[in-house]
């Protein structure tokens, strides 16, 4: 696949990005979920919204409304120049992160997609097998086939937005998994095992379909080096530092080392797990997000930049933020997602980042 200027000329810049252990460098992106422009449609209505009752959703229907959304956002902001690489991935609400290994029943809400927990017992591990031939797997397979085949080089092609072990152990078990930490240690290992294999598996199954420049990846509109996919560690934020290191972190270094790489999300209510998350090896990038009633993430952001090491750190913020904070970003490694209203302060953002960083 060869790529337009544009995007061949952004993942260049990522990839002077990671290559470069300095400070100073920061990127700036203005996504579509941070950037008020009306959309030709509704937001969720990309083939994504639950079908007829008894249907299975449309793959090839889904990859084109995501392929159309693209494109109509890259009109809008054709001449910013920010860093966001559009990127299509398959996505169904939070359900696909779990139901690709369990199967179960896809239950349908206003603002996502959601399963019940299906391991009840111990014994019900022993149905948890990755199937390439799961529907859900050739759901996912079909939307990246469909956008494939659509691309001209204007945006890349990537894996789903997939759950890491613990959130996928979370789905499959329910809140129960937090007893089992403290009642049966052993058994929640296995799970979340299970967990980090049916993403190494599935990883395997369709990255060969991804596009994007250099033989990287991309997830959360920006571009990494090698492979690797999108993982979110939320439940981990609801646990202790010490219930990381010894179960969540060594199942997410399972699941990085199987696929080379990773991005990280998780939230503002976890900043006392950001540090073991940082200790990770192959992480690309950590996002932490800015959520209701927690401080904001930017405004801790000298203490978010020495928990991160040198893991490169996303994080959201206004314009007003940035331009009051852009010294402090320059003290690290820096994606910056900016929330904007209008074209003419998408542009702004980008001025202010170029005028202070080093890259």
């Amino acid at each position: 696949m060869s790529f337009t200027t544009e995007i061949e000329g952004k993942a260049e810049r990522y990839r002077r990005f990671h290559e470069s252990p300095e400070p100073g460098m920061v990127l700036v992106t203005v996504p579509p979920y941070t950037f008020k422009a009306p959309p030709p449609f509704e937001p969720n209505d990309r083939g994504r919204r639950p079908p007829a009752e008894g249907r299975f959703p449309d793959a090839e229907k889904a990859a084109e409304g995501t392929v159309s959304f693209i494109r109509h956002y890259a009109r809008q902001m054709d001449g910013v120049g920010c860093d966001y690489i559009p990127c299509a991935s398959p996505g169904y609400g939070i359900a696909l992160g779990s139901v690709f290994l369990s199967g179960a029943e896809v239950i349908p809400g206003l603002d996502t997609n959601w399963v019940h927990p299906v391991v009840h017992g111990w014994d019900d591990l022993n149905n948890l097998r990755f199937d390439p031939g799961n529907a859900w797997v050739g759901y996912m397979r079909r939307f990246m086939e469909r956008a494939g085949e659509l691309c001209d080089g204007d945006y890349c092609v990537g894996m789903l937005s997939a759950f890491a072990p613990c959130d996928m152990a979370n789905a499959l078990r329910g809140n129960d998994l937090f007893y089992d930490l403290h009642d049966e240690p052993a058994m929640a290992e296995r799970l979340l095992a299970v967990c980090a294999d049916a993403n190494v598996a599935l990883y395997k199954e369709l990255s060969p379909l991804t596009l994007a420049p250099f033989g990287g990846f991309c997830a959360a509109g920006l571009w990494m080096p090698g492979g690797g996919m999108f993982m979110s560690e939320d439940a981990a934020d609801l646990c202790s530092p010490e219930v990381y290191r010894r179960f969540y972190g060594p199942q997410t270094q399972r699941a990085i080392d199987g696929m080379g790489g990773a991005y990280i999300h998780h939230h503002a209510k976890g900043w006392h797990v950001h540090g073991e998350i940082s200790r990770l090896s192959g992480v690309r990038f950590i996002e932490i997000s800015w959520d209701p009633k927690c401080p904001r993430p930017v405004d801790r952001l000298d203490e978010f930049l020495e928990l991160s090491l040198t893991t490169p750190l996303q994080i959201r913020c206004t314009l007003a933020d940035l331009k009051a904070r852009i010294g402090q970003m320059r003290q690290g490694r820096v994606a910056v997602m900016v929330n904007v209203d209008t074209v003419e302060e998408a542009a702004e953002a980008v001025r202010v980042v170029r005028a202070n960083s080093v890259m």
